[in-house]
């Protein structure tokens, strides 16, 4: 997946996002979980992405043979600290 987004991250850019993180979830032994967060310009560019993971997740079914579980988080960023 990441060598997929990544060859990607500049038609991401063009479309409006503007951030990427990829977290790891400790929560529950024997579980192996990331997860993507993105951040977007706007209403516009959140929709124009939508297509390219489309594009992504076509390539993903492709390329390997490990089912995507993709959970929606409407979460907002309360703090963003760079170090």
């Amino acid at each position: 997946w990441n060598d997929i987004i990544s060859d990607m991250l500049p038609r991401f850019k063009e479309a409006g996002a503007l951030r990427q993180v990829v977290t790891q979830v400790w929560n529950q032994e024997g579980s192996f979980i990331l997860g993507n967060l993105w951040e977007y310009s706007d209403e516009k560019a959140f929709i124009a992405c939508q297509e390219l993971f489309r594009e992504a997740e076509a390539e993903m079914s492709k390329r390997a043979d490990i089912a995507n579980i993709i959970t929606p988080s409407r979460g907002i960023i309360l703090r963003d600290v760079h170090l």
